[in-house]
């Protein structure tokens, strides 16, 4: 069982660990942004502005790994043994994933907690629905045009003409629709868990930095 778990793993590493950790990487540096951009102490300025603009613009990256599965049949037909799926292919998609989602989630948490309490916004849905809504049209784009975030200033007619054209397409407003309520359900679920997440590791780390000596 344990060689046929390692073939499996290298398989699938093989053939798909570099979209894997590119997408992943893509996921995580908006949120890499975030930690820094907005810290509740951190003044806006006009190196500030540039990189909300960019963590902004990076952000759809997160959710967008969500529509790898399409790959995930060919992953799993590539598979002789059903225990190989079971235990590396959907554990491994299960994790890209979570990444993903965890990465949006705590990037528009930050982000919401930093307008609100700058006194921007009122209430946390006057930012996140716009981010939602963009990040679903962001994602079409990607997904069905193979455009990507740099595209917005490489060509940004055809980005401009890509996101109007979705929607005047059924199919497309459809997709879109239904990635707009993905996200927003996601990070309504997601939000409680992650400031619980970050609730408990700032007592942790404050109980260390009492025990030190």
């Amino acid at each position: 069982m344990i060689g046929l778990i390692a073939g499996g793993i290298i398989r699938q590493v093989d053939a798909s660990g570099r979209w894997m950790a590119w997408n992943v990487a893509l996921a995580l540096a908006p949120w890499f942004l975030s930690l820094v951009l907005f810290r509740p102490y951190r003044r806006p300025g006009a190196a500030w502005l540039c990189g909300a603009l960019t963590c902004l613009l990076l952000v759809p990256n997160a959710p967008y790994i969500l529509t790898d599965v399409v790959h995930l049949p060919a992953d799993v037909r590539r598979e002789p043994s059903d225990a190989v799926v079971l235990l590396v292919v959907l554990p491994m998609y299960a994790t890209v994933f979570a990444i993903g989602l965890a990465a949006y989630s705590d990037v528009l948490r930050r982000l919401t907690r930093y307008a609100t309490g700058r006194g921007w916004a009122r209430s946390p849905w006057t930012v996140e629905v716009p981010v939602h809504l963009l990040s679903a049209v962001a994602i079409y784009i990607g997904r069905i045009h193979r455009l990507n975030s740099w595209d917005v200033a490489r060509h940004p007619a055809a980005v401009l003409t890509q996101a109007t054209a979705g929607f005047t397409r059924p199919l497309a407003v459809f997709g879109i629709g239904t990635m707009f309520i993905a996200l927003t359900l996601g990070q309504t679920l997601s939000r409680p868990l992650l400031q619980a997440g970050e609730t408990t590791a700032s007592k942790v780390a404050t109980l260390l930095g009492r025990t030190r000596p």
